[in-house]
């Protein structure tokens, strides 16, 4: 499939809206109300970036026979080792700093590194 750079720029701009999202969480007795309620709308981002994941995955399948179980395994082989490169540099981070938010625990660091959502 060509490349739609204009999706992939949207793409961004969702995964931006995301970070500042978060970013905005740990900084928000700082900011004015109307920047906390502008950072809100990060939460669209996460909708808006995987419906575009989504198109450019199935874009860049649609004329190979792949099975089920083999597209997953790609997928895994793919996203797992820089997954689990971020949870180590997170770690190595979090522990070196010292931050009080950041909860280090052994079920959190599996969680991290299966791909499951946890708080």
């Amino acid at each position: 499939m060509n490349r739609i750079h204009t999706i992939q720029y949207l793409r961004a701009i969702a995964a931006l809206a995301v970070v500042a999202l978060h970013a905005g969480a740990r900084v928000e007795g700082a900011l004015p109300g109307g920047v906390s309620a502008l950072l809100n709308l990060g939460h669209a981002g996460v909708d808006l970036f995987f419906v575009i994941s989504g198109f450019v995955m199935w874009g860049g399948t649609r004329h190979r026979e792949t099975a089920p179980g083999r597209f997953l395994l790609r997928r895994a082989i793919r996203i797992a080792p820089p997954n689990w490169i971020a949870t180590q540099c997170w770690i190595a981070h979090g522990a070196g700093l010292g931050y009080g938010w950041i909860q280090i625990t052994p079920a959190h660091v599996l969680q991290s590194r299966g791909c499951v959502p946890h708080l």
